[in-house]
């Protein structure tokens, strides 16, 4: 059994004293964070692990500072802010077994809820939530002396989102004691994040909207990689040396990008911008 409890707090300056209309002024960003760890280990034998482990991690971030802006002839003083406060709950459990001397499984599942509550960068909706549940599985399988087989796979499932599947497989051949060659194939996923969905940031004065620097855009799709990859590990015990070589091939699909958009006015000359995936 272990347990954890940790807190730490600080503060940090940030920001610019000539930022334009103070949209990112200078100011201080103070920040509160607090993690419970609990876990459990059990090894019924030698071949054999379960492991289970919780954790909640809290952050408070407190950063405020105060904007201005001519309007023919009143300059509108606007408070701005980052104040936001975050909770994060994951649960997960593992299981490790070598089904023979040359097989071995681990298997395991994962579940997440995350909920923050940041009334300027959320406007009208102050409170955002997310879930995520995962299921994962993994095999090694090392069928000859210098051979060995990986494979795993992972499937996902992120709030109002499709499921997604993530294989991975490599396989490992041993040309000697010091030289090794190894060739794959994986596919990943990032699923978007709370802002990049559903940021909306506004700067209102006397029921004027001055800018809205962020757009909320909820049909953002999560970004795909596919890589394929071959790789040369070589161990030069004379010199102590090691050389990892890799060449591979990455595609990236949904690429996620901030994207201005000056079609939307607003009462001052600064462009509205959201998150969109480029489309390749």
């Amino acid at each position: 059994l272990m347990f954890r409890l940790a807190a730490n707090s600080g503060m940090r300056e940030l920001g610019y004293p000539d930022s334009t209309y103070g949209n990112n002024a200078e100011r201080s960003s103070d920040s509160l964070n607090t993690t419970l760890h609990l876990q459990w280990r059990h090894t019924p034998r030698p071949d054999e692990e379960w492991l289970l482990h919780y954790y909640r991690n809290q952050d408070k971030i407190t950063e405020e500072w105060m904007a201005s802006a001519t309007l023919g002839p009143i300059t509108a003083k606007v408070p701005l802010d980052r104040n936001r406060s975050s909770v994060r709950d994951n649960l997960e459990l593992q299981h490790r077994q070598a089904l023979t001397e040359s097989l071995g499984l681990l298997w395991g599942l994962e579940l997440r809820h995350d909920q923050l509550d940041s009334p300027f960068l959320y406007y009208g909706a102050a409170h955002q939530q997310s879930n995520l549940a995962r299921l994962f599985g993994q095999m090694d399988w090392r069928f000859r002396p210098e051979w060995t087989l990986n494979a795993s796979l992972l499937a996902e499932k992120f709030s109002g989102d499709n499921p997604n599947l993530s294989p991975r497989l490599f396989a490992n051949w041993q040309l000697s004691p010091q030289d090794t060659l190894r060739f794959g194939y994986a596919r990943a996923w990032r699923q978007p994040h709370l802002f990049e969905r559903y940021g909306d940031v506004r700067a209102i004065y006397q029921g004027i909207l001055l800018v809205q620097p962020y757009l909320p855009n909820p049909d953002l799709q999560a970004t795909r990689m596919d890589s394929l990859e071959i790789g040369y590990l070589g161990q030069f015990q004379p010199w102590n040396t090691r050389l990892d070589l890799r060449l591979f091939n990455e595609r990236i699909e949904n690429y996620i990008a901030r994207v201005s958009h000056p079609e939307y006015v607003t009462a001052l000359p600064l462009p509205p911008a959201r998150y969109e995936n480029l489309v390749t």
